[in-house]
């Protein structure tokens, strides 16, 4: 690491879990990197396209991942401010209307022991309780059904069983997209899943900026919501993530590369 340029890892190790077996040598390295005062590369999931789209994971060329250098999500620097629409372009994706209308508030659930949580553990030592919380004043504060939709990976470890949902409906449903009919705002912390609601029109409230749906949410709950014009934010974004086949073509380290 000493003679190297610059590292290259899959995923952050959050700051907060204590280096477990599996994970050390990430952890190690993250650490002797920032020791050192060097750049690091991380690849991280995909805001568009990505592995679990279809609710599985499936891979192929074409699955895009997130790669960023020093941290990823809104902490990440991709290098993509103010970018052409090259890349928007080719996704072949259309942003619909903002909604106005629906019956219901998703709320999109976290992997509890990924990095997404950082920012919430400053207040909340068990992310479950912030979750529980804000869900409690979204149900007090509006008439909707509040339905509460588990990370994949939560889903399977705590979510099983477990009915209660904070006072909120739990989803059953496997795919994204049918939590998202008819729905009028998405509450999140950080989910990737809040990208794919701003693309189908659907409002956001997040107050965390490691969101990727930040600049184009809601910071606080109300029944007046935020719905700017997401133009930039789409082209922008579209350049923070490239395919295993950009990847082998050089295209992505083609825009990393003068960074380094």
């Amino acid at each position: 690491l000493e003679s190297c340029d610059v590292s290259f890892q899959v995923c952050e190790y959050p700051d907060f879990m204590k280096p477990s077996f599996k994970g050390e040598l990430r952890w190690r390295v993250q650490e002797k990197q920032k020791e050192l005062g060097k750049r690091r590369i991380i690849a991280d999931a995909g805001f568009i396209g990505h592995e679990r789209k279809h609710g599985e994971k499936q891979f192929g060329a074409s699955t895009y991942y997130s790669i960023g250098f020093d941290s990823v999500k809104g902490n990440a620097n991709f290098y993509n401010q103010n970018s052409p629409d090259t890349r928007w372009k080719k996704l072949k994706i259309e942003l619909k209307p903002w909604r106005t209308e629906g019956d219901h508030i998703l709320v999109l659930g976290q992997n509890l022991k990924g990095v997404g949580t950082t920012n919430i553990r400053k207040t909340h030592s068990n992310p479950e309780h912030w979750f529980a919380e804000e869900i409690q004043k979204i149900i007090s504060s509006t008439n909707r059904n509040v339905i509460f939709r588990p990370h994949p990976l939560e889903k399977k470890r705590r979510y099983r069983d477990d009915k209660s949902g904070f006072g909120a409906e739990i989803s059953t449903n496997l795919h994204l997209e049918n939590d998202l009919k008819n729905c009028w705002c998405v509450f999140t912390g950080t989910s990737n899943a809040a990208v794919d609601a701003v693309i189908n029109g659907i409002p956001v409230v997040c107050n965390d900026t490691l969101s990727m749906a930040y600049d184009v949410s809601s910071h606080v709950f109300s029944e007046n919501l935020e719905m700017p014009n997401r133009t930039q934010w789409a082209y922008d974004i579209a350049y923070s993530q490239w395919s295993l086949l950009e990847m082998r073509l050089g295209v992505c380290w083609k825009h990393l590369r003068e960074k380094v």
